[in-house]
């Protein structure tokens, strides 16, 4: 069986020749320590490098992306997964770095978070946030707007499919 026959008979309770094997997150350090090079393939790290290329401009963010794409794909072959995932990534653009390891989205006279790269723990956290200033009565608010904006399911941008096909044919 393919890999692709495995997981679909799975789905649907069929027999397979052996049990399929998927993964949902390879943190970049613990594949990289495996594998014995810098693999960009998922965790804090992938998020907090994902950052940083968009910082250096589009060009630098694509040649990441490109990266990333080939990376998982080839860490999902090496280890023998019968289904290949995209990473959780960090596809905002940062409007600002704070040092090392901070960053500010958004607009600091509207809505913005701020997010931190931990290096010893390999964790990509928020840690402020534009509602620090009004709390829940803001939350409560914004939510009211943006269910009352709400138009239904949207499908993926035209760029994250271009995504998905290149990591099909990268698999």
């Amino acid at each position: 069986m393919t890999g692709r026959d495995r997981i679909m008979a799975a789905f649907a309770g069929r027999p397979t020749d052996r049990v399929p094997i998927f993964e949902q997150t390879v943190f970049s350090d613990v594949a990289s320590a495996a594998m014995g090079r810098q693999l960009d393939v998922g965790g804090g790290t992938l998020k907090y490098r994902e950052a940083c290329a968009w910082l250096d401009g589009d060009d630098a963010h694509a040649a990441f992306v490109e990266k990333m794409l080939e990376d998982v794909a080839w860490l999902y072959r090496r280890a023998g997964y019968d289904m290949i995932r995209m990473p959780w990534r960090e596809t905002r653009r940062p409007s600002e770095r704070l040092d090392e390891h901070t960053f500010l989205f958004g607009d600091r006279d509207r809505q913005w978070s701020v997010w931190r790269y931990s290096p010893e723990a390999a964790n990509w956290h928020g840690i402020d946030n534009h509602l620090r200033d009004d709390g829940t009565d803001r939350l409560i608010a914004e939510l009211r707007q943006q269910v009352r904006a709400y138009q239904g399911p949207t499908t993926p941008a035209e760029e994250s499919l271009a995504e998905w096909d290149r990591l099909r044919e990268l698999a």
